[in-house]
């Protein structure tokens, strides 16, 4: 072989080499990938999550508007969501208050839409009722402090909201976190 085949083959050899070497160690992630439709952990943490007054249902999506304050609003005033990322014993009405957690894409179009969406939960409903994990509260039985708190808490992603360790009192025994013994060493602290 002359000089310059040799060349040549050992430059197609090592392409070769560096191209399986980087489909070995690098596989293409498909986000088309039907065997795994769960959204993964790694998707999750990377999520943006808003609060929003549903404005109309109908047979397949919600119309929604971003609470004041929500960087979403300032993109558009009426978004459209699939209603199928509604939690199954979830109810929707017009005037409820719901949070969504999703992506941080919001497609140009009216009204907007949001690229992928992980998960939509009922906070407020229109009878004046907070959500905090799985209970519902009146609002007329809270403070204004903790209604204040419960609308920042519920607008806060799932791995936010463990990482908060402060809990109004109003919600402390009803959640079952004040039992005898924690009241009577606030009490002798206080002593």
């Amino acid at each position: 072989m002359s000089y310059c085949k040799k060349t040549i083959f050992g430059l197609i050899i090592t392409a070769a080499v560096i191209c399986v070497t980087v489909f070995i160690f690098f596989p293409k992630k498909s986000k088309e990938d039907s065997s795994n439709p769960v959204t993964s952990t790694d998707d999750k943490r990377h999520s943006f999550s808003f609060s929003a007054t549903i404005i109309e249902i109908e047979k397949h999506s919600l119309l929604i508007e971003p609470v004041k304050g929500s960087a979403e609003l300032s993109s558009s005033d009426r978004i459209s969501i699939p209603i199928e990322y509604m939690p199954a014993s979830s109810t929707p009405e017009a005037g409820d208050i719901i949070s969504i957690q999703y992506n941080g894409e919001i497609l140009e179009s009216y009204p907007a839409q949001l690229g992928e969406i992980y998960g939509i939960q009922l906070m407020e409903v229109s009878s004046g009722k907070l959500r905090y994990h799985s209970h519902w509260y009146n609002k007329e039985d809270l403070s204004a402090e903790t209604i204040e708190w419960l609308s920042w808490y519920n607008r806060l992603t799932e791995e936010e909201q463990l990482a908060v360790s402060y809990v109004p009192a109003d919600l402390l025994e009803p959640e079952g976190l004040a039992n005898g013994s924690d009241m009577e060493t606030e009490t002798t602290d206080a002593d």
